[in-house]
């Protein structure tokens, strides 16, 4: 391990030589391919003169991850904005302190995960979650860990094969920055059937609002108004009402006798 460290640093490239292959097997494979490759003390490592500043990766769906699609076996690529994010906490484990970090990764689509990150991952996450909870992160986790934590999946790091990346410069952050605008973008609580209030991001088009002038706005409070004070003087549904009002004759009807009121008049007494 030491050797290929040494020789075959991260993010470079590099020929391996004299390896060979296995069928792949076990818990937090990088890849579901079915084969791995295994490299020996006989293996010949050197430095590549092609160099590709290509990443392969391979973002997880949210809703393959909460369906159960994507199998807890396997490491994920998953990318999205930061939201929710808590403050940078120092709790025991198995009697030693280690820093962990809450959040809630959200996508384009409105869809969103809770995120667990521990140790060098959380410091990562340290000055945002001290000093800019309000601004725009997008992150990247790479190789990450499907867990289930009281009844919920959640994403973290699995030991240190994971990688982090914030507002990284790479077409992926560029293409979901650009779809996760403020502007057209809000948080909403939405109810699960499991009882549970999940944050929800919306779609609202404000060009697509309706104008109006302050006066047609007055004008629609004061209809509103008469309407709840009808509704509450007269709380007979109108279906109801129309059927009692065919038995009572308009009192402006001619055929209506009036009613009048008999008036005793006073007598005047002569001294």
């Amino acid at each position: 391990m030491q050797r290929i460290q040494r020789v075959l640093p991260i993010d470079s490239w590099g020929v391996i030589e004299h390896v060979t292959v296995t069928p792949a097997g076990g818990q937090y494979r990088t890849t579901n391919y079915k084969y791995k490759m295994v490299i020996a003390e006989d293996a010949v490592l050197s430095r590549s003169d092609l160099v590709d500043d290509i990443i392969f990766i391979s973002l997880a769906n949210y809703e393959e991850i909460e369906n159960g699609t994507k199998k807890q076996a396997f490491l994920i690529d998953v990318i999205g904005r930061i939201h929710d994010l808590g403050d940078v906490q120092t709790v025991q484990v198995s009697g030693e302190d280690r820093k962990r970090v809450l959040f809630r990764l959200v996508d384009a689509e409105g869809n969103n995960l809770a995120c667990c990150l521990w140790g060098t991952y959380a410091e990562q996450l340290e000055p945002v979650s001290l000093n800019g909870k309000d601004q725009t992160i997008i992150c990247l986790i790479r190789f990450a860990k499907i867990k289930e934590f009281r009844g919920e999946l959640q994403i973290t790091n699995a030991f240190d094969a994971t990688r982090l990346f914030l507002n990284a410069m790479i077409p992926e952050v560029s293409n979901i920055t650009q779809r996760l605008s403020n502007d057209d973008l809000s948080v909403a609580l939405v109810q699960k059937p499991s009882g549970k209030k999940d944050g929800k991001r919306i779609l609202y088009n404000w060009n697509d609002a309706e104008t109006k002038t302050i006066a047609e706005v007055a004008e629609a409070n004061q209809a509103m108004m008469l309407d709840r004070i009808s509704s509450d003087e007269c709380p007979t549904p109108i279906t109801k009402r129309k059927d009692d009002d065919c038995d009572l004759q308009d009192l402006t009807s001619s055929s209506k006798k009036q009613c009048t009121k008999i008036i005793k008049e006073e007598k005047i007494k002569n001294d």
